[in-house]
């Protein structure tokens, strides 16, 4: 699960995203936007004038995670990138394929 917190002015938007792809937005608290993604999607919102986008996209370079961008009216406020290294991910298959394995053979 991944959460995500963002501060613009007094506003507190977090984003919350669980290991089945539902993404929940919040504005002080209150869910503003719910979601399913595998690869990202836009949340947009409106609190009083202010049009708010929160863009969520998978990346695969030397990590395998999600981008996420917030923008007031247009305009980036802040982007963070949470993710694992592609190879301690690597790693952590061969294990368990490894582990797997002898399980196999004890059996």
């Amino acid at each position: 699960m991944t959460t995500l917190d963002f501060n613009v002015g007094e506003a507190a938007i977090t984003f919350y995203n669980n290991d089945w792809g539902k993404e929940t937005v919040t504005y002080n608290g209150k869910v503003v936007s719910e979601k399913t993604s595998v690869f990202g999607t836009r949340h947009e919102f409106t609190v009083d004038e202010d049009t708010y986008e929160l863009i969520t996209s998978l990346v695969i370079n030397s990590t395998i995670g999600l981008k996420t961008q917030l923008r007031k009216n247009g305009r980036l406020q802040e982007e963070k990138t949470t993710g694992q290294s592609l190879l301690h991910l690597v790693i952590g298959i061969a294990a368990l394929a490894i582990l797997i394995e002898v399980f196999r053979s004890l059996f």
